[in-house]
């Protein structure tokens, strides 16, 4: 399922899984994976506040246990954390009870209403016992800013590219992505602002 785009006609094959959300309304969906990370995280949520903008942040548990200190800034800034399993695992290397246990160590960390599957890689018997607990969230549009193949200027091409009202765009608050996502973020939340879109956190589908 690793789809830099994934177009309406894939995501309605799964139809358990969130891959954006009403197109009818100019709001984008920003989501950050892999943190929370003790520099990066700051320095997003910072630009996220320039622009009023909520995010949902899809934690890997093992980091966010390192930085529990982010739960109550994230909460009183009104954005959402989701699950991203406790170890990064990737379900098509990983059998499903030990996948499954994984997501539940996450949850004794916070208690999450949404999982989004690291590399985006789950099974459909992962697929089935998550969804029985938690929604699944994937994207319709994922930056780039973790491949270093990509020059920043690729990435914003393609963002703009193919975001459009009701998105899930991904970007990383990680290592691996900081240098890409330090340009690119502002450019998305400038680009986006000026073209009257709100940025939100995503529902919990309640």
């Amino acid at each position: 399922m690793l789809l830099y785009h994934t177009p309406d006609s894939v995501a309605k094959l799964f139809p358990q899984v969130v891959f954006h959300l009403s197109r009818e309304e100019k709001i984008l969906y920003l989501t950050f994976d892999d943190g929370p990370h003790p520099k990066i995280t700051p320095w997003v949520l910072d630009q996220l506040n320039q622009h009023k903008a909520k995010a949902t942040f899809f934690c890997v548990g093992e980091n966010l246990e390192k930085n529990l200190d982010f739960i109550p800034r994230l909460e009183n800034e009104e954005h959402k954390i989701g699950n991203h399993s406790h170890n990064h695992l990737n379900g098509w290397k990983t059998k499903t009870p030990e996948y499954l246990k994984n997501v539940t160590r996450f949850q004794q960390v916070y208690s999450a209403r949404l999982f989004r599957p690291p590399y985006g890689k789950i099974n459909n018997n992962q697929l089935q016992k998550i969804d029985e607990a938690l929604r699944v969230v994937l994207w319709d549009v994922l930056t780039g800013d973790f491949n270093k193949k990509l020059s920043v200027k690729q990435c914003f091409k393609h963002i703009t590219k193919y975001s459009k009202a009701g998105s899930i765009l991904v970007f990383h608050d990680s290592v691996k992505a900081e240098k890409k996502l330090k340009q690119l973020l502002p450019m998305v939340l400038s680009h986006y602002s000026n073209l009257g879109f709100k940025f939100e956190a995503l529902p919990t589908f309640d």
